[in-house]
């Protein structure tokens, strides 16, 4: 099914947009904005309680859908969580600017992620193939030691 959902994703940036093409990215869009404002809004209370969180679960639901579906969702990706952000920033009583450049952050790292997949691994990286597997967990260590 996930590589079923990558190839709808993949074939919708193909040369022919059709209007289906463009209602699979707006629901792609829309689907991983409600994900990623549910975990962010459930993050930013974790930080009015206990003051801060050292990991930003939000970035891990963006991070793996680009790792799933590959860098051609990456502006739906970005679209979705900086408008997530904002609304979750908001809804949280923080002030509108800090909601905004938190929102450029967590889009900028999509978009770093999109990036730094393609320059390691190709165009087509796909966890359905056992070489890209093994290269995303294993390209730590083979970088030697820091």
């Amino acid at each position: 099914m996930l590589q079923m959902l990558r190839e709808q994703v993949q074939g919708q940036f193909a040369a022919e947009h059709t209007w289906r093409s463009w209602l699979g990215l707006v629901t792609l869009t829309i689907a991983l904005g409600v994900a990623y404002f549910l975990v962010a809004h459930f993050s930013l209370l974790l930080v009015a309680k206990i003051g801060a969180v050292i990991v930003w679960p939000a970035a891990g639901i963006s991070a793996g859908v680009l790792i799933a579906l590959g860098r051609d969702a990456r502006w739906p990706v970005a679209v979705a969580t900086g408008t997530a952000t904002i609304a979750a920033g908001l809804m949280n009583g923080r002030p509108a600017w800090i909601s905004i450049i938190f929102s450029l952050c967590t889009a900028g790292e999509a978009l770093l992620i999109a990036w730094l997949i393609e320059r390691n691994f190709g165009r087509y990286f796909s966890l359905g193939r056992l070489r890209h597997v093994l290269g995303f967990f294993l390209q730590r260590w083979s970088s030697g030691p820091e």
